[in-house]
């Protein structure tokens, strides 16, 4: 404990010495407090004797005593709910964080395979160019006789083009998925 302060005050006209383990300055405002209450007390009746005026006085300042420490409970427990929130909005903010970071490892894992589709795609319509060309010479050079060939032929860019077409698909779905990422990230 700090050392004991004495301090001379003054109340309601008597003078008093204070001793405390407080600030002079904190002694001295609690009896300027209660000298204040004292004399609006005071103000208030036309029989002023002391001893009554100290004990309203003290009833006084009991009732704002008991209000602060109402108002200091609700202040805590609005504090204490106000830490909850905070620690809650700071989870979610966490959550957000992660799920970001998975959205745009999904989009770039998604733009990667994307833009695969368009090579395979790009391969297998440079491979049906290549087949359709070959289908033409073998139209030229083999006349009317070849229609077993010719139909083999069908068969096999047919088949590409099934191909080609699932993988076009495929890319459409690609796009739609990725467009639908970028919007859920925004």
């Amino acid at each position: 404990m700090g050392s004991s302060n004495k301090v001379n005050v003054k109340i309601y006209g008597q003078e008093f010495t204070i001793a405390g383990d407080t600030s002079r300055e904190h002694i001295e405002h609690v009896a300027e407090y209660v000298d204040k209450k004292m004399h609006e007390i005071s103000a208030a009746f036309t029989k002023k004797n002391p001893v009554t005026v100290a004990i309203l006085a003290a009833v006084n300042a009991a009732d704002d005593y008991f209000e602060q420490l109402e108002k200091n409970q609700s202040l805590q427990e609005v504090n204490e709910q106000l830490t909850k929130d905070t620690d809650h909005y700071v989870m979610l903010w966490e959550e957000c964080k992660t799920n970001f970071v998975q959205c745009k490892e999904e989009a770039a894992s998604t733009a990667k395979q994307k833009e695969e589709l368009m090579t395979k795609a790009k391969e297998q319509e440079d491979e049906i160019a290549k087949l359709r060309a070959e289908l033409e010479d073998m139209k030229k050079s083999m006349g009317e006789n070849s229609d077993r060939a010719l139909s083999q032929a069908e068969e096999k860019y047919k088949d590409l083009e099934n191909n080609f077409f699932e993988i076009q698909m495929e890319n459409i779905r690609l796009k739609n998925e990725n467009e639908k990422m970028k919007k859920d990230l925004k």
